[in-house]
Formats: structure tokens, sequence, C-alpha cells
């Protein structure tokens, strides 16, 4: 739990707004000095000290099966008047705490279309869908990452306690803590940087970039941001140094200062299952409140939002990425897209966005003691 932007946002505006006086957030760790964190004032993080979280299935069952009866206990002792559940592995806590805890309000919080998604096993799928299915009626209120998303939940359940609560950043000016991008790397005004932000993983794009790298001309630069399994390809790379650059994941509120340097951001995704199909990830809007144009693939969420905004290009083919370089650089001199981003952003903010999630909050119930 050390990049949990969404998690933490919310967390600090209801502190912030007393809608609750202590958060408590559940965790676990392979570290057994870090098993106890106060992340902010009112929000304490606890985790579960879990070895062997990389080892054998067999194991990650045994310990993730332990955590769930830690999770257990603590409801049980503790009786939190507030629980906020991110998983959809998670929810039969739901259905408990209407038998264990009456007076707790729960809340459903989706980071993605957890059903559908390329990464989970086909026994996972099941499991989770069985799950949403008999225990997303026992959540007072749910949440989602895109308005796609949150029409497929109604369809779905036939709910209506639903809202979207966006991956955007808090908007705010410059703080000027960021990483200069061209002095760091010794890049000049002429390089023209095209950048990556979130996990290292297939499917995500990374491949399209460093193909770009090796058949592209040489004053385009790839810079990558985050973590994850496909970091030794990046960093292993013949170009790497020479046009292909890494930096380490950072806070959101540094990512986007280290943004502005460059000139634009990569959030192209094989539109693989339904949830990249309708996703509005953190980088789209981590790009565009650094000032800085997206590239995107066939997604239909990302796709409709480009159609409404002229805010960076669209790419429905990977065969037309031959012509990117020449598309990207004739973009960047048009004179509204600052306007665009800028009118983009007056539109789809976080702080906009958490005062419809206070008032949803406010409804459920008056200012309380604790929150999980």
């Amino acid at each position: 739990m050390r990049f949990e932007t969404r998690i933490f946002k919310t967390s600090e505006v209801l502190i912030s707004n007393g809608i609750v006086n202590q958060i408590t957030l559940l965790g676990r760790s392979n570290d057994y000095g870090n098993l106890l964190e106060e992340h902010s004032k009112g929000i304490l993080i606890r985790r579960l000290y879990t070895p062997f979280m990389h080892s054998s299935r067999f194991l990650k069952v045994l310990f993730f099966s332990a955590w769930l009866f830690w999770v257990l206990a603590y409801l049980i002792l503790k009786r939190p008047q507030i629980l906020n559940i991110h998983s959809a592995s998670l929810l039969p806590f739901a259905g408990l705490q209407r038998i264990l805890n009456k007076k707790c309000h729960i809340i459903y919080d989706a980071h993605e279309l957890e059903t559908e998604t390329n990464n989970i096993s086909p026994l996972s799928k099941v499991i989770k869908k069985t799950f949403e299915k008999y225990f997303i009626n026992s959540c007072h209120h749910t949440f989602v990452v895109s308005p796609m998303i949150r029409d497929w939940y109604i369809n779905k359940y036939q709910i209506t306690n639903i809202n979207v609560l966006l991956n955007a950043p808090k908007i705010k000016t410059s703080s000027g803590s960021g990483v200069y991008v061209r002095k760091k790397f010794n890049l000049t005004s002429n390089d023209f940087i095209v950048s990556y932000v979130g996990l290292l993983a297939k499917g995500r794009g990374i491949e399209v970039m460093l193909e770009m790298a090796d058949n592209f001309n040489n004053d385009l630069r790839f810079l990558f941001i985050g973590f994850g399994p496909e970091k030794d390809n990046i960093i292993n790379h013949p170009q790497f140094g020479k046009k292909i650059f890494y930096l380490e994941p950072q806070p959101q509120d540094i990512l986007i200062e280290t943004l502005r340097s460059v000139d634009f951001g990569f959030s192209y995704y094989h539109p693989s299952c339904l949830s990249l199909d309708y996703s509005l990830p953190n980088k789209f809007f981590e790009y565009l409140n650094a000032g800085v144009p997206v590239i995107v693939g066939r997604g239909k969420q990302l796709k409709k939002i480009l159609f409404e905004y002229e805010i960076g290009i669209v790419v429905d083919d990977e065969s037309l990425m031959a012509h990117l370089q020449d598309e990207m650089k004739t973009f960047s001199y048009k004179t509204n897209v600052d306007k665009e981003i800028k009118r983009f952003i007056s539109d789809f903010n976080w702080e906009k966005n958490s005062e419809e999630m206070l008032e949803i909050y406010k409804n459920l119930s008056n200012p309380v003691d604790n929150n999980c």
C-alpha cells in the first residue's frame, strides 16, 4: 500500500471534512518492520505480516486466508461505523457486516471492472462474479471509475446507488518539486519526449513504445515511470540511455510536475477485456493535469472523451504507428490544445468529483469515530 492514490485521496477528503475522525486501512506486508504506519493525521495503516507473498499458490492462499480471518477479527473487535471495500473478493464482508454490525454503512469502491479483467484466473473470475452478484446489494453505495463502468453495473445488477469516482489527481499549482527530464537525461529542446506512467506490464502499450524506439528517427525519446515485470525489458533494451529512459515511481503531486517537461503521454491499451475497454486510468488524468496531450488506443471510454475534447490522438490500429511521429508533432502545433485540456480538467477533476462523494457519505450518516 504505497501508491494507492485513490484510497489516500478519499481518506484525506473524509478526514478533512469531518465525515470521520479516524480511518484505518487494512493491508498485508512481507516486511516485518512495516506493519504499522501513520500515513497522515487521522489515517493509520495496519498490515498483517504475510511472508512468502510471491511464493507458491498454496502459500499465497494460506496467508491470504490468514489475512481474511485477521480482518474479520478486527471488524468484530472495532465495530466500524463505515466499511469501505476495495475488491470484489472481499465483498462477503459486506454480508457479514449486515449481520454482525447493522449500524455499519458499507461502501464498495471498485478500482476497475473487477470481474472483466485479463489478469485473473478462470476460478477467480467465477468467485468474483459470484461475490458481486450476491453481495453488491448488501452495500449502501458503490463507486466505480468511469461512466461506462457505471452503466455496466447498472445494467448488470439493476442498482441505482452508484456513482463515478474518478482516478483524477487533485488540481494544484506548480510546486517545482518534480524531475526536470531534459536536464536529468541531457536532452535538448529538439528531443520529442513521449512518456508512459504506471504498471510496467504486458498489454499496456510498452512493447509498442519499445518498437517505436527501434524504428523511429533520432529525435524521439521514450520515458518510462513506474514498476512492474517489464522493467527489465526496458532497462536492458539496446536503446536504453539513448532513446529510452526510466524513472522510479513518484508520488502523484511530484509525478505531475515531472510530466510537465514531456511532450506526450502514452495511454495506449489493447482493449482485450471490458475493464480496459471502459477504463479511465490514473495516467490519463495525470498527463492532462500536467498539460500534456495523450495518445490512446481503441478503448471505448478514452476514445469517447477524445471525440468530445481535442486533447490527444486516437490510434485505432497499430499499423498507423508508422505515421504517429509526424501526427504528434503536427498536433503539438495546434493552438487550441491548452484550452481544450483546461476545458477537460474543468469538467473532469477530483475536486468536483469528491464534492459529490462527500454528499453521499453525509447522507449515509452523521460524523462518526471510525472508518475501515
